[in-house]
């Protein structure tokens, strides 16, 4: 994800057109260089990709209603392939049922019970499923007293993900590949790879759920690195940012075309900072299907950087599979940040490897040493000619002075 407009393309757009109609498109800059004349300005665009399509399951769970219930998304704008889904406890009763997530085939999927939820006896308690990965799913309700009621208060449809045009490049083509595709021999760039995660997500805003992707990266067994940003929507105010989107989220280390899925969930933002563009999430494993067991998190470095160092970036641009940008390098080692609105020193760096949106959060890597040095942030922004510049991180050195000493206690820094 980053702050320039991306030119998606194939089930990518078509997952974007969520429950409510985004707006017309503006004039499209080419991916580098300058543009063709847009009246004085450049268009102003949104930070964040959306990804999948909101909608409300309508169902209650309850001792009287049939056991089996079939959940499939209602008028889906594209093929869904997978979707998650939001139970809320209206009345826990005895506390000894348990609700059965199922595939088309009875499988199981997950299995949600009453102490899986955060306040089970007082108001309302919500609980997401992780990435559930068919398109239609069977529920039931087990051992339920009377009494007690189980509403789907939400669902997410899933795309497959398809190609897409890009725009904070260097070249024609991305220069990057599937982290652990056929081109990627270094066993080292796929181990530090283990860290990095897609984060998908979701918020209402007005009467319908936006759902869109980040990366971060793990930076410690229970803790995720990504973007404030990655927080909400250009809709929603500074306040709103993370209301929603930590209870919403979840966190797939495993989203690289493997068989194997490793989600966590969001328990709590335990630091953030605007300015910096980094949030932290304290994150636990999902109930059912895919959860992780142990994540491998990155080692810090928080020393000097060097112009021209080589680097690399793990992302999941257009919240494709694990991708990797190498032969790239760091250009400036002191940038403004973000918000700054000024072209002087500060706490980013510029580099030269290819992203998109849904690159946001991704790790930037010392090539030599496989340390994460920064956290990318930024595409390459426009000027009032609209031509661009390069992608922007922020360093990890100014993000850890930020955070308090028990969080840093859980760190595995190095100078």
């Amino acid at each position: 994800m980053n702050v320039s407009r991306p030119r998606l393309a194939g089930l990518v757009a078509a997952a974007a057109m969520a429950a409510t109609p985004p707006p017309p498109p503006a004039a499209q800059p080419p991916p580098h260089g300058p543009s063709q004349p847009t009246g004085g300005a450049c268009p102003v665009l949104e930070r964040v990709t959306r990804l999948g399509q909101w909608f409300p399951p309508s169902r209650i769970l309850t001792p009287a209603i049939p056991v089996q219930q079939v959940v499939a998304p209602q008028n889906p704008q594209f093929s869904p392939v997978a979707m998650r889904l939001q139970f809320q406890v209206n009345n826990a009763g005895d506390r000894r049922w348990r609700i059965v997530v199922r595939d088309p085939d009875l499988r199981t999927l997950a299995v949600l019970a009453a102490d899986d939820f955060p306040n089970p006896t007082g108001t309302a308690a919500e609980r997401w499923t992780g990435i559930l990965r068919f398109p239609r799913v069977v529920l039931e309700l087990e051992d339920a007293s009377p009494g007690v009621a189980i509403a789907v208060a939400s669902g997410i449809a899933l795309p497959d993900i398809a190609g897409a045009n890009v725009f904070s490049i260097r070249g024609s083509t991305p220069e990057w590949n599937k982290l652990y595709g056929p081109d990627v021999a270094d066993s080292g760039i796929k181990r530090t790879g283990e860290a990095v995660g897609m984060m998908q997500s979701s918020a209402f805003a007005g009467a319908a759920m936006q759902p869109w992707c980040c990366s971060g990266v793990m930076i410690s067994p229970s803790l995720f690195l990504t973007n404030w940003h990655c927080g909400g929507t250009a809709a929603m105010t500074d306040e709103a940012y993370w209301t929603e989107a930590c209870r919403n989220a979840v966190i797939d280390l495993g989203w690289d075309g493997g068989q194997v899925r490793r989600q966590l969930s969001c328990e709590s933002v335990v630091a953030k900072d605007k300015d910096l563009d980094f949030a932290v999430l304290r994150v636990r494993p999902v109930l059912g299907d895919g959860a992780a067991t142990r994540a491998a998190p990155a080692r810090l470095s928080t020393g000097e950087i060097a112009p021209q160092q080589p680097v690399y970036l793990i992302h999941h641009a257009s919240c494709d599979v694990k991708l990797v940008s190498r032969n790239c390098h760091v250009e400036a080692t002191s940038h403004a940040a973000w918000t700054s609105g000024s072209a002087g020193p500060g706490p980013d760096i510029t580099h030269t490897c290819d992203s998109e949106r849904g690159s946001s959060g991704g790790g930037l890597f010392d090539a030599t040493s496989g340390r994460l040095i920064a956290l990318h942030h930024a595409g390459f922004s426009q000027d009032a000619q609209c031509h661009v510049e390069g992608n922007k991180a922020v360093r990890i050195s100014e993000i850890v002075q930020k955070l308090p000493a028990d969080l840093r206690a859980e760190l595995n820094i190095h100078p």
